[in-house]
């Protein structure tokens, strides 16, 4: 397979030794001038904790360091030779030194407009599986303040064309405008210095996970949901009797009369045969209801409420599945009431289901015909079908998928949230289990503990050898050293395997393939570190172009790792495997669901952190075994 061009550029010269100035730390001091930098550094066969400075400095001792010696701080070394040049010599464009980052950068601001800045993010960083240091390059389009987040914005960003489409030429914008900066600006800067860097992004050696395998009716296998449902029905159907309950008002009535319609499959024949022909799951005029608000608003939603339950004590054995047709301008916008959420929340409340449309997404009838089927996928899962499943690598491995939501007042952490999907590697939903809530740090954290070992050694008694944690980029490091903790704990009592995987949807890499959109392969494979690895969940398919826009690679942290090779390899194809899980859309692949569907929840459960339900958690209780939050 043809190797994929990291967003990395070497330092020309990987051998040259530098020269710093050590003291030895005492044991037990905590103190450190500011401006030194604190690591281990060799002395004979001895690792020693030192206090380093890049300037001579009285009393402290010389030392000839390489950049494999200490990863981390030849980064922070050639990050602050960087610094000293750029403020002495550049002069190509302005740039900011970010203060507040995560990690260590500059931003190169190469184009300037009312809109925003275009700039250039550049970071040190030292890539272990090459043993090569330099710098990583970033394109990002920074919005102004107080301009808006438009059309505009996302032609600007790449994410559309100039025709306002997806962009499917995302990835080789960005190579070009990066090495555009490199060839014009930044290396000819850098040429002369120990700082000097190759001329090209580094070609990484790519190895290719299988493709993702959908298990469907009757046992058989299929490379896509929609056609291996179409040929042999859903893995398993709806068993109990469903009534539908639409709620509308008279400026979305088309809308609802349209959805109904394509969910018969009578208005797209085309495109979707309807719920009883493709899913087997009943719809028709007998057990359809309706319900007229006036208004979207509090008051007549509460009143609506008297109508679910009626409907519910007619049909107490069946499932009521809510369709709401919203008009526009009722969802997410800032000083109007909340409908779809709070829609949401009664549902929830209620113990029923809910599916929306809006006028926001379906205002031309065409949106609607390509959208029909992936509302019906949507409207089947939350009635407790499951329409296919993954094939998986590890087998008899429970997957928790972890998440968190911190209530901020004032830029203060006012209250803690977590809690656990819980699925297995065939992406197979079990349920949603709440962790931990409190407004106290402390507690929340011995809370959290206590909660997930108890998860874990209740599913020991189930057939699973293997435990998976999946956790999101912005976990907080406290979280992640209590869930080390409880792992090593049940790792030490037990035989099975338990690993633990942070999965980034926001970071520093990319990379570039060699086909003309320069989209590498799906399934294609990168290993940054022995733990670190870049995954294309999306991308070119053999043999076909590349007909939408495709996201950026997940960027996967094993924090405990399994022991062998084959065992992370087992775990990488399954984190490929579950982002064609995903039973939002036919097309959704981007995140595994043990992630997305974590963060549905937090979203949802910060938007009404207000309500005594969710504050306690009893919400959830409602409805924990079904994706409500799809």
């Amino acid at each position: 397979m043809e190797n994929i061009k990291l967003n990395f550029f070497a330092l020309a010269n990987q051998d040259d030794t530098f020269k710093v100035y050590r003291s030895l730390v005492n044991k037990g001091s905590m103190t450190k001038i500011e401006s030194d930098y604190r690591a281990k550094l060799p002395f004979n066969d001895e690792w020693l904790l030192y206090d380093i400075s890049l300037k001579p400095k009285s009393g402290y001792e010389s030392f000839e360091c390489q950049y494999s010696v200490n990863s981390i701080f030849s980064e922070y070394f050639i990050f602050n030779l960087l610094i000293e040049k750029i403020n002495s010599d550049w002069k190509e464009c302005r740039y900011i030194l970010s203060e507040n980052s995560k990690y260590k950068e500059i931003r190169f601001i190469t184009y300037s407009q009312k809109k925003g800045c275009t700039q250039i993010i550049v970071h040190p960083y030292y890539l272990k599986s090459e043993r090569k240091i330099g710098f990583l390059f970033q394109h990002h389009f920074a919005l102004s303040t107080n301009e808006k987040f438009d059309r505009q914005t996302q032609i600007l960003s790449y994410s559309l064309d100039n025709s306002g489409r997806p962009n499917v030429f995302i990835y080789r914008d960005k190579e070009a405008v990066i090495q555009e900066f490199i060839t014009k600006k930044f290396k000819p800067f850098l040429n002369n210095s120990s700082l000097q860097i190759e001329s090209y992004f580094l070609n990484i050696p790519v190895k290719e996970l299988s493709q993702k395998s959908y298990k469907v009716g009757k046992n058989q296998f299929s490379l896509s949901q929609f056609v291996g449902i179409k040929n042999s029905g859903p893995f398993r159907p709806v068993i109990e009797s469903v009534q539908y309950l639409f709620l509308f008002s008279e400026k979305t009535r088309s809308l609802a009369r349209d959805v109904y319609l394509g969910l018969t499959g009578k208005l797209f024949p085309g495109q979707f045969s309807g719920l009883s022909d493709f899913f087997s799951l009943s719809i028709n005029k007998d057990i359809v209801n309706h319900h007229i608000v006036e208004i979207f608003d509090q008051t007549h939603l509460d009143n609506f409420c008297a109508q679910i339950d009626e409907l519910k004590q007619q049909h107490p054995e069946s499932k009521i599945m809510l369709i709401a047709a919203l008009p526009r301008g009722f969802k997410g916008v800032e000083g109007v009431f909340d409908a779809y959420g709070y829609i949401k929340f009664i549902a929830l409340k209620q113990g029923i289901y809910c599916q929306f449309v809006t006028e926001d997404s379906f205002f031309k009838k065409d949106q609607l015909k390509w959208s029909i089927s992936n509302i019906a996928l949507q409207i089947f899962s939350k009635l407790g079908g499951k329409p296919w499943l993954v094939k998986p690598a590890k087998n008899n491995c429970l997957i928790l998928g972890l998440g968190s939501a911190h209530e901020e007042v004032e830029g203060k952490t006012k209250k803690h949230v977590a809690y656990t999907v819980c699925l297995d590697s065939s992406g197979d939903f079990k349920y949603i289990r709440p962790l931990s809530s409190s407004q106290d740090q402390n507690e929340y954290i011995k809370n959290l503990a206590l909660s997930l070992e108890d998860i874990l050694r209740s599913e020991l008694d189930a057939h699973y050898t293997s435990f998976v944690l999946h956790l999101p980029s912005k976990i907080k490091r406290e979280e992640i050293n209590t869930i080390k903790n409880v792992v090593n704990k049940i790792r030490n009592d037990n035989s099975c395997e338990v690993i633990v995987v942070k999965i980034n949807t926001w970071h520093r890499f990319y990379g570039f393939g060699n086909h003309n959109t320069r989209v590498p392969y799906e399934s294609s494979l990168i290993q940054l570190s022995s733990n670190q690895f870049l995954l294309w969940t999306e991308g070119l398919q053999h043999g076909k172009e590349v007909l939408r826009r495709v996201s950026e690679p997940l960027f996967i942290d094993f924090i405990e790792p399994p022991k062998s090779m084959e065992s992370k390899i087992e775990c990488l194809q399954d984190i490929l495997n579950l982002t064609g899980a995903n039973w939002r859309g036919f097309n959704s692949k981007a995140q595994p669901i043990s992630i997305l569907y974590s963060k549905l929840i937090a979203d949802f459960m910060k938007e009404f952190s207000h309500l005594e339900e969710c504050k306690n958690f009893s919400v959830l209780r409602t409805e924990s075994v079904a994706p409500w939050f799809l």
